[in-house]
């Protein structure tokens, strides 16, 4: 994936943008059908479990703000973004509220050219997510419900830089910090006296603990270089590209399964199953990855050979010849 982020220029520039609802700005209606659990209407759909809302939201708002401008004129310059989108929606069925909030903190790009040929890029950025009650549905319950909020921090550093007419060099060093828990729903207030978790495999209707408790982080550290060089003449243009990639994906996996370390999977009401687990514990994946690269786009050129061309009026004999098949057909 390659993404293009703004950059600031000589004047200040910025725009801002909002938007928002709620409950008293969206119409909620329910038909008569879906007020009553599993009774049909007259397209022969149905909810297994009565409504008394059809409009799940509550109150959302996304504020987007950014600004851009000159830190030293023709030298360098900045650009910073910053965005809010807040959800507060029912999860329809059980009519519990539910929070959903992403948040851009700060998008942040310096570009300082630091001669002609030389131009150097930082850039950094913040993503945060959070869900309070993840997976929650008819099905799942607040005590089976996951509490998530991650981070996410992507920046690089890139050099370029134009060596004569024929070359261009591209250096690049980053990394991603990915920061991703998903915990249980008591440790934060939303229930308590939670027990074990429970799973029924011939309706999915869970209770107690989820299954799959997790507090990952990852790295991905990353340098890349790259060399294109144009020559012409060698029976036609070449276009080279030299290159070197190193990246490294690593990865801290906690688990734990709360409630005792057990987890039944019933069926139909019965135990049917029974899993164990040996928690908690921390796994660690560490991938090494190593490339380099050579390519050449060639457009050949070929000299084209001297035609001599006669015009046809004189050659009657091979006018004559050309015309002779369009009089055949025509008669």
């Amino acid at each position: 994936m390659s993404i293009t982020v703004k950059s600031g220029g000589d004047r200040f520039t910025g725009n801002f943008y909002t938007d928002y609802e709620s409950e008293d700005t969206i119409s909620d209606n329910v038909p008569d059908a879906f007020r009553v659990a599993n009774q049909r209407d007259e397209d022969g759909f149905f909810s297994n479990r009565a409504l008394t809302r059809g409009n799940p939201i509550q109150e959302q708002y996304d504020i987007n703000f950014n600004v851009g401008g000159p830190l030293w004129k023709q030298k360098a310059w900045f650009f910073y973004s910053y965005r809010l989108n807040d959800q507060y929606k029912y999860t329809l069925g059980i009519d519990t509220l539910a929070r959903s909030k992403l948040t851009n903190p700060y998008t942040l790009k310096g570009t300082f050219q630091l001669n002609r040929n030389n131009q150097v890029i930082a850039f950094l950025n913040k993503r945060e997510k959070l869900q309070e009650l993840r997976d929650l549905g008819p099905l799942v319950p607040i005590s089976a419900a996951r509490y998530q909020s991650s981070r996410n921090y992507p920046w690089k550093f890139e050099w370029t830089s134009v060596l004569g007419s024929r070359a261009f060099l591209d250096v690049l060093a980053g990394n991603w910090y990915n920061f991703f828990p998903l915990r249980p729903t008591d440790a934060f207030g939303f229930t308590s006296n939670v027990g074990p978790g429970r799973l029924d495999t011939g309706t999915n209707q869970r209770s107690g603990y989820h299954d799959s408790y997790q507090d990952q982080k990852r790295f991905k550290p990353q340098v890349y270089v790259s060399l294109n060089y144009f020559q012409d003449g060698w029976a036609g243009s070449h276009d080279f590209k030299f290159g070197y990639d190193w990246k490294r994906d690593r990865r801290m996996f906690f688990r734990d399964q709360p409630g005792g370390n057990i987890f039944y999977r019933d069926l139909n009401g019965a135990v049917n199953e029974l899993e164990l687990y040996n928690s908690p514990n921390t796994s660690q994946n560490d991938v090494v990855y190593n490339a380099g690269f050579i390519s050449d786009t060639w457009k050949a050129s070929v000299t084209p050979s001297r035609v001599r061309l006669r015009p046809l009026w004189r050659q009657p004999h091979r006018a004559q010849g050309l015309l002779r098949p369009l009089l055949l057909q025509l008669g």
